[in-house]
């Protein structure tokens, strides 16, 4: 087995990696100082800010959860899940998505196709993804304490069906939330196709300045 001190120094490195996570989102925040007028107008901006704070939001959940007495309760429940999906769906795609919103008018020199559509998807999704990620954290601590839990003798308080049963209603707000993101998925999908198909073109000289948006 891995030694305790080993295990202690693993969690004390993995705290100090809060450190450099949230001083590059920070400076990505600070990026938009004396602009943050812009969030309201571009759609654009909304995702990258939006995948900034998911990724301090993610990046400070995974040292915590190395400190050995909050692993010890969420290792292997839907904490876990909810922590990955926060990264994942709200960080990563957010950001992967704006980068190809700014990208596609430069690839295929025509705008946008819908800006109000990037809106609509942008509040479906970001709706999506936090009903998604809490109901995963408070599931996730409501099996840790139940998985836990004993008796006067010792034994367990709860079967793991008795788990299952409890978690229903955050399984079926997960599926909600779930849904609503993929409904922004198809709704990013059928932007980009008609921005390739049918937007208006842009000359070169417009590609110059901020990503042409449409309607």
């Amino acid at each position: 087995t891995v030694p305790d001190w080993m295990q202690t120094m693993g969690s004390v490195f993995s705290v100090v990696l809060i450190l450099p996570s949230w001083g590059s989102a920070i400076n990505m925040l600070l990026t938009m100082k004396g602009e943050w007028q812009q969030v309201a107008s571009s759609p654009l901006i909304k995702f990258m800010i939006l995948a900034s704070t998911f990724y301090m939001f993610s990046t400070l959940e995974g040292p915590i959860q190395a400190i050995k007495s909050v692993n010890a309760l969420a290792h292997f429940t839907d904490w876990i899940v909810g922590h990955v999906h926060d990264g994942v769906l709200g960080w990563v795609a957010f950001m992967i998505m704006a980068a190809l919103f700014h990208m596609a008018p430069r690839v295929f020199k025509r705008e946008i196709y819908s800006k109000s559509l990037m809106n609509t998807q942008f509040w479906i999704q970001t709706l999506g993804v936090v009903l998604y990620f809490t109901s995963m954290w408070i599931a996730g601590i409501t099996q840790g304490m139940m998985w836990r839990a004993h008796d006067e003798f010792g034994n367990l308080a709860y079967s793991f069906i008795d788990t299952v049963t409890v978690l229903h209603p955050y399984y079926t707000i997960r599926a909600v939330g779930g849904t609503l993101y993929l409904v922004g998925m198809f709704l990013f999908a059928y932007n980009m196709y008609k921005t390739m198909t049918s937007s208006r073109r842009v000359e070169e000289s417009e590609l110059q300045n901020a990503s042409p948006m449409g309607a």
